[in-house]
């Protein structure tokens, strides 16, 4: 009767001190908000022009996240990356509005890889910006888990060349993460 006694408290013990120690660690999660952001610098020019008298672009930039130090002190202790929203804003341009053309978008790492994000056509002015629907955040949070970088392709045709234009793509984040 008494070893039975032993047995049960050592299991009402051992049980509460699992749950206590799980629940003291989730107690310790630090949950942060958090922007990673990179600058696309087009250069359209003349000699790219095509039958139609615009130009191409092509232009790929990556994102260092290491650079954002809240990012850089629990890179190695991430639970969950919250994708809450990726805007390219046009920050300069040498002539506008410009007419862009069959716009492809991509955010990939690795063999990580949002879907190609299409925009058939869109004037831009300085100071312009589009966000990119949620739908397509998913791979972006685990791109952002991986801790490595964000590499951002933007392609397509411009209306006019030459022309320069710089996008800033910004992807702000919610970040949760445990130091043990």
């Amino acid at each position: 009767m008494n070893l039975k006694n032993i047995a049960i408290a050592f299991f009402v013990l051992a049980t509460f001190t699992y749950t206590g120690c799980n629940k003291i660690k989730e107690a310790l999660d630090v949950t942060f908000n958090t922007s990673f952001s990179t600058n696309i610098n087009f250069d359209v020019p003349a000699a790219s022009r095509d039958i139609n008298e615009g130009g191409t672009f092509n232009q790929t930039a990556t994102i260092d996240m290491t650079t954002v130090t809240q990012f850089n002190d629990y890179k190695d202790k991430l639970k969950s990356a919250t994708v809450k929203s990726i805007t390219f804003t046009v920050t300069s341009i040498s002539e506008e509005p410009v007419t862009l053309t069959d716009v492809e978008i991509s955010i990939y790492y690795g063999d990580l890889a949002m879907p190609v994000y299409t925009i058939t056509s869109m004037e831009i002015t300085n100071g312009s910006s589009f966000t990119l629907p949620e739908a397509q955040f998913d791979v972006v949070n685990q791109i952002i888990l991986n801790a490595v970088g964000i590499t951002v392709g933007v392609s397509g045709n411009s209306s006019v060349a030459p022309v320069q234009f710089t996008y800033k793509t910004e992807i702000d984040a919610e970040i949760v993460a445990n130091p043990l």
